[in-house]
């Protein structure tokens, strides 16, 4: 396995100089088939991907480097984060915006983008200018979605979706370019207003371009698989999942070298880092950049490093707590020991947990085994439970 360098972190050496070192490693396989997607995109032959995996994994640092080496003046990238976003006309709102500003850097062009997002307060001689200037550049699509947009008390956000992706498609034509538009953490759409309806605007939009790729990325295989694969097979010309996988030791000891080459370390503490992060890349890295510059490495420095990792994430983990209810929480506890039979659950409660347990699959919080055993995902997640930082009762 090797490692790439595009991207880097610093680390400070005991002399004070600034290391840079690389962070990930090279998802090689997976970074080519996506640039070849790129050149068959050239040809107006669109490939879309939907990108697999659990928190932490990488998805999201494939999908830089692939826009890094992807892009140009003629194929303008879209990128979008929905995780903290709440309903549709947010996520219709960034796609025209980034749409706009990526034209406007990859052409150096002049565009208006304020006239695309002009308020129903402005005066009307203004809001008039504006929708005529919009729909001169960009078409009657767009200026009906300024004037949709506008409308708040009548907006309908899935339709306002629709008209964003529809303003996608004919810019593209009308500016004889292609665009790829990736949707990052797209299992926040779960939670929206009109979630399925939306969900479906996009998936029958997306069958009549032939200059946009599109590219989702979710933390929630099980969404992902249902709502892209499964219910879009039927309507994609072509789509290809890329389901991302754990460091395997191997990995988990380049990176060590990496971060730490004149350190010596046996083999006991490349188990502890992959046993404690179970590969995960993104606490991989965090936990050997949390040893510091150092001549030995000890299981005891692992243990350490990586308790510095999960109060780092204490915010990240609350941000989890907090849509748990009482006893899906009373769940997770019974499981920072290890795996957990069903019996031994099903003891705490009156009633069948089977519901409880479901959800939790779902929200990819915890796994079943092969054994038909019960095991906490995040490793960070369950070292904080293990640890009495959240309340178990």
């Amino acid at each position: 396995m090797q490692l790439i360098h595009a991207a880097s972190m610093q680390t400070i050496t005991k002399s004070g100089m600034l290391r840079k070192i690389s962070v990930f490693a090279d998802r090689k396989a997976e970074l080519k088939e996506l640039l070849a997607s790129a050149n068959a995109l050239s040809r107006r032959k669109p490939q879309n991907f939907v990108i697999l995996g659990p928190r932490r994994i990488g998805k999201t640092h494939l999908i830089i480097k692939y826009l890094l080496e992807s892009s140009s003046k003629s194929r303008i990238p879209i990128c979008i984060d929905t995780l903290f976003l709440t309903s549709w006309a947010e996520v219709a709102d960034m796609l025209v915006s980034g749409l706009l500003h990526g034209y406007r850097e990859f052409s150096g062009k002049r565009i208006d983008v304020d006239a695309f997002f002009i308020g129903a307060r402005a005066k009307a001689t203004e809001f008039r200018e504006k929708m005529k200037s919009v729909e001169a550049e960009f078409g009657a699509t767009a200026g009906y979605y300024v004037a949709l947009r506008a409308s708040m008390e009548k907006k309908n956000e899935v339709n306002l979706l629709i008209n964003a992706l529809k303003i996608l498609h004919e810019f593209a034509e009308k500016k004889k370019i292609t665009l790829i538009v990736v949707i990052d953490e797209i299992q926040q759409a779960a939670k929206f207003a009109n979630s399925a309806e939306g969900l479906a605007a996009i998936r029958s939009e997306m069958q009549f371009h032939d200059r946009i790729q599109y590219i989702f990325s979710g933390s929630s295989p099980t969404f992902m698989r249902e709502e892209f694969l499964r219910k879009g097979a039927a309507l994609w010309k072509q789509v290809t999942p890329f389901e991302m996988r754990e460091f395997p030791p191997e990995g988990v000891e380049e990176l060590l070298r990496a971060f730490h080459p004149a350190a010596r370390h046996d083999e006991s503490c490349i188990r502890r880092i992959h046993e404690i992060t179970q590969g995960i890349p993104d606490y991989v890295v965090k936990t050997l950049n949390r040893m510091g510059d150092t001549d030995r490495i000890s299981v005891d420095d692992v243990d350490s490093a990586f308790e510095k990792v999960v109060e780092s994430e204490i915010r990240f983990i609350q941000q989890i707590m907090d849509e748990l209810t009482p006893d899906q929480i009373r769940i997770l506890g019974t499981m920072t020991g290890g795996t957990v039979r069903y019996k031994e659950i099903a003891a705490l409660f009156e009633y069948p947990p089977t519901a409880l347990l479901r959800t939790l699959e779902k929200e990819e919080l915890i796994a079943k085994t092969g054994r038909g055993e019960y095991v906490i995902r995040d490793p960070v997640l369950r070292a904080a439970l293990e640890r009495s930082r959240f309340p178990v009762q």
